[in-house]
């Protein structure tokens, strides 16, 4: 799905505000409803949709980390008693230097290549085990792409030192910079690469909105994020589940 700029960073955002406008600009939106309204539809539907393909990712992901820890579960296991009737055999004959001596070489051959059987066994099987692992990291990776995912307070700090060295061009202005940064570092948005003309980065929040970076803010009264050519009406938190004075 092709990103593209939101009002809001999340649908509740955009609900507020058709609420807010329905109840304190009733008129404005009765008299051009396709221009005053439609857009939040519009992105309401555009931030279900991109939910429910990370959903569908994440269902994907599942199934194939599933399919191999049933392969890893099926993996058969060597059986490695005769390497140790074989060390034991080998073993009681060294304990006698009589007993050795006298020991068919046939039968020591025997017991060697024993040991070498069940030892050839488990290394077939420690590769085959470390493939399935490997795999099982590789889906990791496909699924967590660039999120910061397991940061702890010093990896947070060197993930955002990076963002900003990286993109300082096209970060948002203090206080939204440091604000998106955490959301960044939290792993609740995501930055995707190069959508914009210039090779401006978009920001994909985890709730389903997008912006481009640049025009990033963060509004305190409506605690959403919101481009900056389009400030959100400061009561449109006011209308969260409910109507105010109702």
């Amino acid at each position: 799905m092709v990103t593209r700029q939101t009002r809001f960073s999340d649908v509740c955002g955009a609900m507020d505000e058709l609420k807010r406008l329905h109840y304190e600009e009733r008129e404005r939106a009765d008299a051009d409803p396709l221009e005053i309204v439609s857009p939040l539809l519009e992105d309401a539907r555009y931030m279900l949709a991109r939910m429910r393909q990370r959903i569908a990712e994440y269902d994907d992901y599942r199934a194939r980390v599933s399919s191999a820890i049933r392969r890893l579960d099926d993996a058969p296991n060597a059986d490695t008693e005769p390497a140790d009737r074989a060390i034991a055999f080998l073993t009681s004959l060294a304990q006698s230097p009589d007993r050795y001596a006298a020991a068919d070489a046939e039968r020591i051959g025997e017991a060697a290549e024993s040991i070498r059987s069940v030892a050839s066994s488990l290394e077939h099987e420690l590769r085959e085990r470390m493939e399935l692992a490997l795999e099982l990291n590789r889906l990791f990776l496909e699924i967590k792409r660039d999120r910061p995912w397991i940061l702890d307070d010093g990896g947070a700090s060197s993930y955002k030192n990076r963002v900003e060295a990286k993109h300082q061009s096209w970060l948002p202005p203090e206080p939204h910079r440091s604000i998106l940064l955490d959301r960044l570092a939290s792993s609740r948005a995501e930055i995707i690469e190069s959508e914009q003309p210039g090779g401006e980065p978009m920001i994909q929040f985890d709730d389903g909105g997008s912006m481009a970076m640049s025009q990033i803010r963060y509004d305190d009264a409506v605690q959403n994020f919101h481009p900056a050519s389009q400030r959100p009406a400061p009561r449109g938190r006011l209308y969260r589940r409910g109507v105010p004075g109702s």
